[in-house]
């Protein structure tokens, strides 16, 4: 059993070998035993050579994305970094094919056969972030639409950026048009579901326009 003595002494070594404690210090000691970093979600594993390179490739793609809000951004930011790692998984697995026929054992063709997982993973990863980038720009296209027919009724109701209005409107052929839309999202509004609360007779003498969209659903 250790003495004291020995307790105290073990104590006061340790102060000498706390770790790094800069940010730049922290930042090298975090890519020890690094391999490839694939799977890491942070750009954080790349060297200072790849990071001027995912910068570049970062810009040169948000010029083409444009996106707007800051869901679409957030978006965006996941298909721009794995399509830079997609990049860099494809070096990684040319080179692990390379090094199995130059020498044809068993550690290299394990090594070739997860890079080429990987390889497959990395390529979902962008497909889905890029699909949910386009589906969200598409249904924003389609709100400003449908607020600007709001707009001529006086009426500005923000459309969140989670509601999929695109396919609301593939869902009932009956509300493909932006007006028709943008009268049913209107019709679901706190104003005016407070003004069919407090209805308490017919309303007389309606006009031809609206009885066009009788058959809209009601606000509950």
């Amino acid at each position: 059993m250790a003495s004291q003595a020995q307790i105290d002494a073990n104590r006061a070594n340790a102060q000498y070998s706390t770790g790094p404690k800069t940010e730049a210090g922290k930042a090298a000691s975090s890519k020890n035993a690094r391999r490839h970093g694939l799977l890491s979600t942070s750009c954080f594993y790349f060297s200072d050579e790849e990071q001027d390179d995912y910068e570049q490739l970062e810009k040169d793609l948000r010029e083409e994305c444009r996106p707007q809000t800051e869901a679409e951004n957030q978006t965006f930011v996941r298909y721009a970094f794995n399509t830079y790692q997609l990049i860099r998984a494809q070096r990684f697995e040319a080179e692990s094919q390379d090094a199995y026929l130059a020498e044809s054992n068993e550690a290299n063709y394990l090594r070739m056969e997860r890079m080429i997982k990987l390889t497959a993973l990395i390529e979902r990863r962008v497909d889905k972030a890029l699909n949910e980038l386009r589906k969200l720009q598409k249904d924003r296209f389609h709100s400003l639409e449908i607020e600007n027919e709001m707009y001529l009724f006086g009426q500005r109701e923000p459309i969140p950026v989670s509601l999929p209005v695109v396919e609301m409107a593939k869902s009932d052929l009956r509300r493909t048009t932006p007006f028709q839309l943008a009268v049913t999202i209107l019709n679901n509004s706190p104003e005016v579901r407070a003004i069919l609360m407090a209805q308490t007779k017919p309303i007389e003498d309606i006009p031809e326009d609206l009885l066009a969209l009788q058959d809209l659903p009601k606000a509950a």
